[in-house]
Parts: structure tokens; sequence; C-alpha cells
């Protein structure tokens, strides 16, 4: 199973479990995507979508660290 499967089986347990979060795989990387207050300093007021680059590796390894991260943010 490649990395991409994984990926997608994980998203698929986040949106059942109704995280709010999402994982995405850009070039060689893992990164989170969802909805999340402005950071500190913004001049926006409202939550928008963000992307979040979580330093991991796109591997076996990283998707589980991901998945893991993902259920942090979104709780």
């Amino acid at each position: 199973m490649d990395v991409d499967e994984r990926v997608a089986l994980a998203n698929g347990r986040l949106k059942a479990a109704r995280v709010g979060v999402t994982i995405e795989r850009r070039g060689g990387t893992l990164w989170l995507r969802g909805t999340f207050p402005p950071k500190p300093g913004s001049n926006r007021i409202k939550p928008y979508r963000q992307k979040f680059a979580l330093g991991v590796k796109a591997n076996p390894a990283g998707v589980q660290h991901a998945e893991k991260q993902a259920r942090l943010m979104g709780a």
C-alpha cells in the first residue's frame, strides 16, 4: 500500500470521527488542513482554512503521526 492510499484511509477515519482536519501530501511531506482561529497578530477576525506543515516525511510512520496530530488539533 503506497502513502497516498494510507493518507486516503486516514482521512476517511478522520472524517468518520468528525475531526474536521485532513491530511495532505505536498511533495515529500505531510500537512494538516482545517478551519482554525486566526493566528495571533493577524488582521482576520473569523476562523478560516489554514494549512500547517508537520515537518514529517510522507511515509507510513509519518501518516500515523499526522493522524494523531490531526485528532489533537481537531479536538
